[in-house]
């Protein structure tokens, strides 16, 4: 007769190498299957900005990056018992450089780097903020390299649509991509389907919330599900041209390095709030890491039931 194991808690730690932040996330569970969150910080290192025209990362970026590496994997305690995953996106999936770059991580850090596609990283991102979704939403990851942009078919399928813009790398928004979500049904006879709700994911998303709320001082869960509205952000936008055009400070907790990717990320996130014809977005602080970690306990949970 087999032995029943009773569950046992877990831990995971997920790093992210972003486009213009690298975020450490690391989350245990109970035997309940509660999760709870051990450590939740992120660092700007503007590695998408460092690339040069022949999409090379420069030593600089390189550098600020694997410093914040060696300062945030740190707060991975007891690692022999803790999974950990490292993941990177668009920078690294453009950089010409990026398997030099990713085999100096694994030797600081002692953790393999996985480079995700846009389709798995808009998958993932979905799963990450499933608790503020329905099937007629639409997320929006707007990172610093790339805009995810995921929403359910007429099959109830998931679909992934990258854009090559972000934060850090303004550009032009297909003209028919409001067509393509709002006609998602896959008929361009029948009248489209409008979004239930607009959920973002980023630095400009949770910053923008910051400033609208007055928050001076990030915690885990702060922004997560606030709605704000476009006036709103278009008044954050005026506050900061304002604040960068005459050096102003801002008290808002905003992160070193963020202030100047502002007007971009703002500029992308209206002109697809217009395309898509919504006027208030909902703020998502959990996006491609926790994606990950659920399926990374998910994984396990199958893993022990399979073992009764």
């Amino acid at each position: 007769m087999p032995t029943i194991r009773p569950p046992t808690s877990f831990r995971a730690a997920v790093l992210d190498i972003g486009s213009v932040s690298i975020r450490l996330l690391v989350v245990r569970t109970d035997p309940g299957r509660r999760m709870e969150i051990e450590f939740d910080q992120g660092i700007i290192t503007r590695l998408m900005s460092g690339l040069t025209v022949d999409s090379v990362l420069t030593d600089e970026s390189i550098n600020r990056s694997l410093d914040a590496i060696t300062s945030l994997v740190q707060f991975i305690v007891d690692r022999a018992s803790c999974r950990v995953r490292c993941i990177g996106t668009q920078a690294l999936r453009h950089a010409r450089n990026a398997d030099s770059f990713m085999q100096q991580v694994e030797r600081i850090s002692g953790i393999p780097v996985e480079v995700i596609s846009a389709d798995r990283e808009g998958r993932l991102a979905w799963r990450g903020s499933s608790d503020l979704l329905d099937p007629q939403s639409l997320l929006m990851d707007l990172g610093g390299g790339s805009t995810e942009l995921v929403f359910g078919d007429c099959g109830g399928d998931l679909r992934v649509v990258s854009l090559p813009i972000g934060a850090s790398r303004p550009g032009a928004i297909p003209r028919n991509l409001g067509f393509t979500i709002l006609h998602r049904d896959g008929s361009s006879k029948n009248a489209h389907v409008p979004i239930s709700r607009l959920v973002c994911l980023g630095g400009t998303a949770t910053t923008v919330a910051f400033m609208t709320k007055g928050i001076e001082r990030w915690t885990h869960g702060c922004v997560h599900g606030v709605e704000i509205g476009r006036r709103d952000i278009e008044a954050v936008r005026d506050r900061v041209m304002q604040a960068i055009d005459t050096g102003h400070h801002l008290r808002w907790g905003i992160e070193p390095g963020r202030l100047e990717l502002l007007p971009s990320g703002i500029q992308i996130l209206l002109e697809i709030m217009t395309r898509i014809e919504v006027e208030m977005m909902t703020v998502s602080e959990q996006g491609i890491r926790f994606g990950l970690v659920r399926e990374m306990f998910e994984s396990d949970l199958c893993g022990n039931q399979a073992a009764l």
